[in-house]
């Protein structure tokens, strides 16, 4: 199998963002999403195929594994050629701190569930470390299940290995749902 994934940049980014590559898997995908691990490995500004199967010239710059099958974001030659708006503002006008480690997000309908908790967590991780310099990049999920059907949810922070990677508990009002994490990279450092 092998589905051309044609990306544009969201906002003033110049990099493909996680969250349109989840959007575009689960667009792609007609299968029901269980047990979803999305790994994010490198930064690309380039449109990328979704495989099952790799050759070892293959560039990866996503894993997504659903219910045990394995699915590759592979690099190709085609450099993303567009851009459009992404108005964050809206996202976090609907997320608040509940106390100093857990957001509240009303879902914003307006976005996908993956653009509304990425958001919501950028946020939270600035809140509890307001004097870091360096960019958050989301680089991983994992979920028991999707689509999450809640309209509210609790964003906890978990923990966080040196700030290199960090965790946050996805949760509704009767259960843990997965988690999100996120990586630290400082502004003097270039990552490949």
């Amino acid at each position: 199998m092998e589905i051309y994934l044609n990306f544009c940049f969201k906002g003033d980014r110049d990099y493909v963002h996680g969250t349109d590559m989840f959007n575009s898997i689960v667009k792609n995908l007609d299968t029901s999403l269980k047990r979803i691990d999305f790994m994010i490995y490198k930064r690309t500004n380039k449109n990328l195929l979704l495989k099952d199967k790799l050759n070892n010239k293959d560039l990866i710059i996503f894993k997504f594994l659903n219910n045990g099958k394995i699915y590759y974001g592979i690099e190709t030659d085609d450099i993303v050629d567009c851009r459009y708006s992404f108005k964050e503002e809206e996202i976090l006008e609907k997320t608040e701190l509940k106390k100093r480690k857990v957001a509240l997000l009303h879902y914003n309908d307006k976005y996908s569930f993956i653009e509304n908790i990425v958001v919501a967590n950028k946020y939270l991780l600035n809140e509890i470390f307001p004097n870091i310099k360096g960019k958050w990049y989301f680089t991983r999920l994992q979920l028991e299940y999707y689509p999450i059907k809640a309209k509210t949810l609790n964003l906890e922070f978990i923990n966080h290995l040196n700030l290199r990677l960090t965790k946050t508990k996805i949760s509704d009002d009767k259960k843990t749902l997965g988690y999100i994490y996120f990586s630290l990279v400082e502004e003097n450092i270039d990552r490949d």
